[in-house]
């Protein structure tokens, strides 16, 4: 008997009904995760926003697989406070009051309030990671690759180009990722090394004669599935994101990234497509790639100088236009290690006898004509502390003078240390955001204009040059962690003010002290902003018990001993 018209519309009524109470229960469960994640997932996507039609089947499982749970992260990130209370450091302040807190609060979690949370432990943080070891003694093709097992690391390429509408650009990428937990702590729950892990990139293109754009910053879990690793060559993905080159190979190397500066009204679209066809060598930072290598903790860092673009494959979109690059320099930075506690005993008892600094740093990368760079820090010091964190109505008075080391590297690839004097004499207020809704303006004074003078290692003609942005109204950026930085492109000028090269000025830890920006990384990991929260987080500085009990520890010849030969051991430490 042929069926009705009235028999077929209740056939496919009922079909459509059971369609949706017997969908999976992971495309179900997608209306769990929070809207942050599902703007990240889409962000990291090229989603204009978080359809989940348009995510691959393999993608939306994973992101509604327990493992990528809130209630996961957050059993996660408490059985590794309680972890790390259980087995304390010596010679390291307290910090249960601070841990039972962030406990007590970590009840559910995103990717991005576990990530941020972490970020607020003490010196303890660095138990469980792969040793960071003297001499770096790095292996190539295999140390192109993310280290799982280090704490953190990061790809950053930045260049200066020229687009085919005479505009010039600057250009950043950073793939910043962390390690949630220690490697035991992970495997304890199951979670590889790639599910350990997370990535937060930064997106950022300055045009000359206009201001500095940054993408709002992308972060996501590797339990989403959307973060692919591979052994032996450079390869971080973020799902469309990412930096890939192929195995066991520098070039051809690919940069692809998407996002919108939400600081803009109306939201400004960015996007990069490069190809690179061409390396130079590897430049050593530090000592052989330790800067620094001490006590088991440290990084190991190297650079590509020179990148090679490929012009007939290379656009970018910044504004609605899409510019194809006539002609560019960029620069490649490879660093990854462990922060916290040195790992020795006697190393760890010495420390806390020392006065310690404020943290942070100037740090340049320079690209001369005639196929020359050159890399240099100048870190903070006590003696310039009325220039960090600074909000006033007015600039920073006076000159901040810094020294700097680093390696210049010849047309020939040689590369020898280098130092310098590095003269700030002009500052910038950061007055801009990538989000409103989520990075608070800080208003905090940058340097915006430097001088530098370098010795007999350095030749004649760029021995003595100054760094000039590209654009006057600054260009700093924030993590997804909430730390503000700034990566300023610049042109370079000699003594007598001609163009003789191109760079980028960073500048990192201006605004850990202000409290506009600490109240919102308190935010940011879902913490409560409070006077009592903002205590509890604070750097805590080592009794006058705890730096008694260090100096008997020393006072003991084996431990002198000790301490010498671990001393010598360390590289990268000028």
């Amino acid at each position: 008997m042929k069926p009705s018209r009235l028999d077929v519309l209740l056939f496919l009524a009922f079909a459509v009904l059971f369609s949706v109470h017997a969908a999976p229960a992971a495309a179900r469960a997608l209306c769990q995760l929070d809207p942050e994640t599902k703007e990240n997932v889409a962000a990291a996507l090229g989603l204009v926003r978080f359809d989940p039609s348009q995510i691959p089947q393999d993608i939306r499982e994973k992101l509604c697989s327990p493992k990528n749970s809130a209630a996961a992260f957050a059993q996660r990130s408490r059985f590794y406070l309680a972890d790390v209370l259980a087995n304390p450091d010596l010679f390291t302040p307290s910090y249960e009051e601070r841990y039972q807190a962030l406990m007590h609060f970590a009840k559910t979690q995103s990717a991005h309030q576990a990530y941020v949370m972490f970020d607020f432990l003490g010196a303890d943080r660095s138990r469980g990671y792969r040793p960071v070891v003297a001499p770096a003694n790095l292996q190539f093709p295999s140390d192109n690759a993310v280290d799982t097992e280090s704490q953190f690391g990061w790809y950053y390429v930045v260049g200066n180009a020229t687009g085919d509408n005479g505009k010039r650009y600057g250009i950043l990428l950073m793939l910043y990722r962390r390690s949630l937990l220690s490697p035991p702590v992970a495997q304890h729950f199951g979670l590889s090394g790639t599910e350990n892990q997370v990535v937060d990139m930064q997106l950022a293109i300055t045009e000359a004669g206009d201001r500095n754009y940054q993408a709002r910053p992308t972060i996501v879990a590797g339990t989403t599935g959307l973060i692919q690793l591979k052994p032996g060559t450079f390869y971080m993905t973020q799902g469309d994101n990412g930096v890939t080159s192929p195995d066991g190979a520098v070039v051809p190397m690919r940069l692809k990234a998407h996002g919108f500066d939400k600081g803009a009204t109306p939201a400004v679209e960015l996007q990069i497509d490069l190809t690179f066809t061409a390396a130079k060598g590897y430049l050593y930072q530090g000592d052989a790639g330790c800067l620094p290598c001490c006590g088991d903790i440290g990084t190991l860092y190297y650079s590509i100088p020179h990148l090679t673009l490929d012009t007939s494959a290379s656009t970018i979109k910044l504004k609605g236009e899409t510019i194809h690059l006539t002609a560019a320099s960029f620069w490649l930075d490879h660093q990854r290690g462990t922060a916290g506690n040195v790992r020795v005993n006697a190393l760890r008892a010495f420390g806390v006898t020392q006065e310690s600094g404020p943290g942070g740093w100037d740090f340049f990368v320079a690209q001369f004509t005639g196929n020359r760079q050159m890399t240099f820090v100048g870190f903070h010091t006590n003696a310039n502390a009325q220039f960090y964190g600074q909000t006033s109505a007015q600039p920073p008075a006076g000159v901040m003078k810094v020294p700097v080391t680093g390696k210049y590297m010849d047309a020939n690839a040689v590369q020898v240390a280098a130092k310098g004097t590095l003269r700030v004499t002009d500052w910038v207020k950061s007055t801009t955001t990538p989000d409103p809704t989520q990075y608070a303006v800080t208003n905090t004074w940058y340097p915006n204009g430097w001088e530098f003078e370098f010795g007999p290692e350095v030749p004649a003609d760029i021995r003595t040059f100054s760094m000039r942005p590209i654009v006057s109204t600054g260009a700093s950026l924030f993590f997804a962690l909430g730390h503000q930085y700034q990566e300023a492109p610049v042109d370079i000028l000699d003594a007598g003010g001609a163009v003789v090269g191109s760079g980028y000025a960073e500048a990192v830890a201006y605004t850990s002290t202000v409290p506009v920006n600490k109240r919102n990384r308190l935010e940011l990991a879902g913490l409560p902003d409070s006077e009592a929260m903002l205590e509890l987080v604070a750097t805590t500085p080592p009794s006058a018990e705890l730096i008694a009990e260090c100096q008997a520890y020393l006072a003991v010849p084996a431990h002198q001993a000790e301490l010498l030969a671990e001393i010598s051991a360390c590289k990268g430490l000028d």
